[in-house]
């Protein structure tokens, strides 16, 4: 019996290891690169949650459906959530690869031509008709420190007219959302019943060869 034992949770945790693949394939960031410039990102994990990015310029009225009502025009809504947002460009998005030094290179990034910093914005409150509030992260050249802050300005404002700044515009991965933690809790749930059967098992025999 114990060789059946062994077997089951060995093919258990064969089932999980490959469940378990197959989430980190999920989460993996695929960067959306053209004749070496980065135009995008897809599977972008923004705590928990797999969205795609598009680096573009224009207005905020253009491309967020009139930049004034958030909770229909913006997928991020709040400040910590749009800053959980710009942190994840930074640390996924902006790196230098095999691909493209996009950290080191902030010209690389669609949108954006200036060569000592790439600011892209992520609007998440409209405040009043001619003002609306984004989380920027702020992406340095060489080895300066990138972070994430907030500001404000006018919806009708072009980004092309600027040489630093870009939109990243936000949306749910292909498939829709994705919670990229979950398989891997319910695996672990899986093999701890699974144990708990073994041992139960195991304490019944024990009971009954201690009887005789």
């Amino acid at each position: 019996m114990k060789k059946i034992y062994a077997f089951a949770i060995s093919t258990f945790v064969g089932v999980a290891a490959t469940f378990g693949f197959t989430s980190n394939a999920h989460a993996t960031v695929i960067l959306d690169i053209v004749d070496g410039q980065l135009v995008g990102a897809q599977n972008v994990n923004v705590s928990g949650t797999l969205y795609d990015v598009s680096f573009t310029d224009g207005t905020c009225i253009g491309l967020f459906s009139g930049c004034d009502n958030a909770a229909s025009d913006f997928t991020f809504t709040s400040f910590q959530t749009a800053f959980e947002a710009a942190t994840a460009l930074l640390e996924q998005v902006f790196q230098d690869t095999a691909e493209g030094l996009f950290s080191s290179d902030p010209e690389l990034t669609r949108g954006c031509e200036g060569l000592a910093v790439c600011w892209s914005s992520i609007p998440y409150q409209v405040t009043s008709a001619n003002r609306f509030e984004a989380m920027i992260a702020r992406n340095f050249a060489d080895n300066a420190v990138d972070f994430a802050s907030g500001s404000f300005t006018q919806p009708s404002l072009d980004y092309f007219t600027f040489t630093s700044d870009t939109f990243a515009v936000f949306s749910l991965a292909s498939g829709g959302p994705i919670q990229v933690d979950e398989p891997g809790t319910l695996l672990l749930f899986g093999v701890a019943l699974l144990g708990l059967g073994v041992a139960s098992r195991r304490g019944r025999r024990h009971e009954e060869t201690s009887s005789t």
